[in-house]
């Protein structure tokens, strides 16, 4: 009977999280990122093409050089289907975003059982996932083919039947990075249930969408090389390359874990006083074999994004956060299954709970009044007149504004958002501007300022 009421309690416990992060995660929204420059797109393309003609080039041709060749058609369709409804309204989008995390917590929750996880692991392992800070974002471009997909696996590893073809579809329809991990997931669960048939149909089925979409776009585009923004090939410095990559990987951790923590301190370490407080003081045992398969699933959900950079011969000194919303998020999970001794395991939990908490409820919260100070300086100048000319930089530190996704981090960011959100428009030449001074933030404990003037745009 007890083992009874413990478990209904850790089923609530969960259902609790889950839509605490869909209600701050809601709270906190912004628009940011390249949704600043589809949102635009999206309402041009609605009153100049038909929606057919629209569906066509979302399906085939999304990127940021045009008409590259990316695997994630359907997610440029699914974004603007919902672009119909939700227009550029921020609370829509982070809404979609934060409850599809938490429902698909839920279902790993589920999930982890079906494999014969402990209840407390697999609950634990489910608050993670729901409340990584690491996943946090408000850009709904970058969730719907970097995290999406994954959340549709864990549907597609959970459900039974007819429903698993559509869904195996847009797993291979939504991005590339995670394509590694999605097979191997696939056979991992198939050889849990010692059901490896049930392993093959969905596997073909992602191939098959990928080669099936690669098919039409060389119809559409039957000059691909024309159209590459990247040349890969294995150059001469490859092992060093390949040496570099890892350290991004730990470099993007550290600073993410460093500015989250050192932008207020008082308040991260009372935050942290209170959630080592609130655990239970037993903890789920540690497990070696499901740690190494978080470790499996860590290391090949980095495999294509580690090929594409090193094979390209990008630049290696930091990871962009956004590829490490899943990874990291897994090994962090590797790291606290793995870990023998159960003070260890509260503290690796405490620390990933409490930099959730601490963006959440104040970092966040505190970066959205401040940007909200100098939106309104420009919605009031915009309302008089629309045209502006944006400064020159950014206000605020660059990588600071990718942790904390404000549109002031760079100029261009800037006046996207000016133009997705406030109405303003790009100063055609002669025309009388708005001119925008800005003063970087020196940090995140004090708002940027901003000044106004009037300018001839000239020819």
């Amino acid at each position: 009977m007890l083992i009874v009421e413990r478990s209904s309690a850790e089923k609530h416990l969960l259902a609790v999280t889950a839509v605490l992060a869909f209600v701050f995660g809601t709270w906190n929204a912004t628009l940011f990122g390249d949704d600043l420059f589809m949102l635009p797109w999206f309402r041009v393309l609605h009153e100049t093409e038909t929606i057919a003609a629209i569906y066509k080039k979302l399906f085939l041709a999304t990127d940021l050089y045009p008409g590259e060749y990316r695997t994630y058609g359907l997610s440029r369709v699914l974004h603007y289907s919902i672009w119909l409804v939700a227009q550029e309204n921020p609370y829509a989008w982070t809404g979609i975003i934060a409850g599809s995390q938490a429902l698909s917590g839920l279902a790993l929750h589920r999930l982890l059982q079906r494999m014969g996880c402990e209840q407390r692991m697999s609950q634990t392992l489910s608050v993670m996932w729901i409340l990584s800070p690491f996943a946090v974002t408000s850009c709904f471009h970058y969730y719907s083919y970097l995290i999406l997909p994954y959340q549709l696996l864990i549907a597609l590893c959970l459900f039974r039947g007819a429903i698993r073809i559509p869904v195996a579809i847009a797993i291979g329809l939504t991005g590339e990075t995670h394509i590694v991990t999605a097979v191997l997931a696939i056979w991992l669960v198939a050889w849990r249930d010692k059901n490896f048939r049930e392993a093959i149909a969905p596997t073909a089925l992602i191939l098959l969408a990928i080669a099936a979409h690669r098919f039409a776009w060389k119809i559409e585009f039957p000059d691909p090389v024309s159209l590459q923004r990247f040349q890969y090939e294995i150059r001469e410095n490859f092992l060093a390359k390949s040496m570099l990559f890892a350290p991004s990987v730990l470099t993007s951790v550290y600073y993410q874990a460093y500015y989250i923590f050192a932008f207020l301190t008082l308040p991260s370490v009372g935050i942290a006083t209170i959630v080592s407080a609130a655990m239970p003081n037993r903890t789920s045992e540690a497990s070696p074999r499901g740690a190494a398969l978080a470790a499996i699933l860590f290391g090949s959900s980095l495999a294509v994004i580690a090929a594409i950079t090193i094979l390209s011969g990008q630049g290696l000194g930091l990871m962009p956060r956004r590829y490490g919303y899943v990874p990291i998020t897994i090994f962090f999970m590797a790291i606290y299954m793995g870990t023998p001794w159960a003070i260890a395991r509260k503290i690796v939990l405490s620390f990933f709970l409490t930099a959730w908490c601490t963006l959440q409820l104040v970092v966040l919260p505190t970066i959205r009044s401040q940007d909200q100070l100098v939106f309104s300086v420009m919605s009031e100048a915009i309302r008089a007149n629309p045209y502006v000319i944006p400064p020159v930089t950014g206000m605020r530190p660059q990588f600071d504004g990718d942790i904390v996704e404000t549109a002031l981090a760079t100029s261009t960011y800037s006046m996207q958002y000016f133009i997705a959100r406030l109405g303003a428009k790009v100063a055609p030449p002669g025309s009388t501007a708005v001119t925008v001074q800005a003063t970087t933030a020196p940090g995140w404990q004090s708002a940027p300022s901003v000044g106004l003037g009037q300018t001839i745009r000239p020819y």
